[in-house]
């Protein structure tokens, strides 16, 4: 059994505190990047309980993810939304403590994929649906300006990325000042967003959604920021058709899909995620960076390009021979930068195909005009 106080001291105790009883099985759960997270079984009082633990990961770019998490998921306990019951929070190292939900947290296939993916609709419209104001948000930081929905996130990841000169990349050095010089003007409605909506980050069971987890980059934004992070998932995790998907989200009282800024979302979804992967493989130590990451990469920035391609009108080029050079044009030429940037995406892919596998041929689904 794990020793869990070799990563925060006091953290057993304070399990056993929470829990009113004493831990009888810990067993390390593999797969985030950003948190280190625990699956423990308590002999409590009342009864055996099965629990979750969460320790914010130093260095990940997480640092503050618990704490968000966790204001969400208490925020959220007396709504519709399903999520995890909090046991405790701010625990030792940040630590934070939920009941654990029966499910599966992979991407729905097969039968499953429809009924799943049609209930996640229902609830990413319903979560759109609540009055952020009566949210009890306090971690959540408000907007610096009015119209201030896309940017506010960016700026902080920004400032720590161009500090960092081994994580800069071409296509998030364009990508930045493209976000700025087409933020969107207006916003039919601020809501609380998840930030990273779709498989992965839900457990269904039984063709339902059980709980929707992982809040810790939650915020006040645009809807159409949720419906973007879904689209782009789907490179790696299918979704089913995605005109489907915003048909049902409509239908469930979701706001009315506006395609131009959620062509915008998407792209600034896909460039925030590649610049987050671009810190993790710079401040990794090559042994401790897992192997699929290079190829995600790999796959953000054609997607990054394909996004961006289409929010600018602009044909997604087809397969160069080789692999271009960017041009020296300046770097806010967007005509001349992007079909560059999504060229040369393109070759990298087709460089790595054995790499990459069956996802070497997965590209974004058109967003449908309304």
């Amino acid at each position: 059994m794990q020793n869990l106080d070799e990563h925060a001291a006091g953290l057993r105790d304070w399990i056993e505190r929470c829990a009113a009883g004493p831990v009888v099985r810990c067993e390390l759960h593999t797969g985030g990047s950003h948190r280190i997270a625990w699956q423990i079984d308590v002999d409590a009082d009342a009864g055996p309980r099965e629990l979750f633990l969460t320790l914010d990961a130093p260095g990940s770019g997480g640092e503050d993810g618990n704490a968000r998490d966790s204001a969400v998921l208490s925020a959220l306990a007396h709504t519709s939304i399903p999520v995890p019951a909090l046991v405790g929070r701010d625990g030792p190292g940040g630590a934070l403590l939920m009941e654990r939900v029966a499910g599966r947290s992979d991407a729905p296939a097969g039968e499953d994929l429809e009924p799943v993916m049609s209930d996640l609709m229902r609830h990413v419209a319903a979560l759109h649906d609540l009055d952020p104001g009566k949210l009890s948000l306090p971690e959540i930081p408000a907007l610096s300006k009015p119209r201030s929905l896309a940017l506010d996130q960016i700026e902080p990841l920004e400032v720590t990325y161009r500090d960092t000169p081994a994580a800069r990349h071409p296509l998030v050095d364009f990508g930045l000042g493209w976000l700025r010089r087409h933020e969107p003007r207006s916003v039919d409605r601020i809501a609380l967003v998840h930030g990273d909506i779709g498989p992965g980050n839900m457990l269904y069971e039984g063709g339902r959604v059980r709980a929707l987890i992982d809040w810790e980059i939650a915020h006040l934004g645009d809807p159409m920021e949720d419906l973007a992070a879904l689209s782009g998932r789907d490179m790696s995790t299918p979704i089913g058709d995605f005109a489907t998907r915003l048909g049902e989200y409509e239908a469930a009282g979701g706001v009315p899909v506006d395609a131009e800024r959620l062509r915008y979302y998407r792209a600034l979804v896909l460039i925030r995620n590649s610049l987050l992967i671009c810190l993790t493989l710079a401040n990794s130590e090559p042994a401790q960076i897992p192997s699929q990451l290079p190829a995600f990469a790999l796959l953000l920035r054609r997607a990054a390009s394909q996004a961006l391609c289409e929010a600018q009108g602009t044909p997604f080029p087809a397969l160069p021979a080789s692999i271009p050079e960017l041009p020296a044009a300046p770097l806010d030429d967007d005509a001349t930068w992007i079909p560059a940037l999504a060229a040369r995406a393109q070759a990298r892919c087709a460089e790595q195909r054995d790499l990459l596998g069956a996802l070497a041929d997965r590209f974004l689904q058109p967003v449908p005009n309304t």
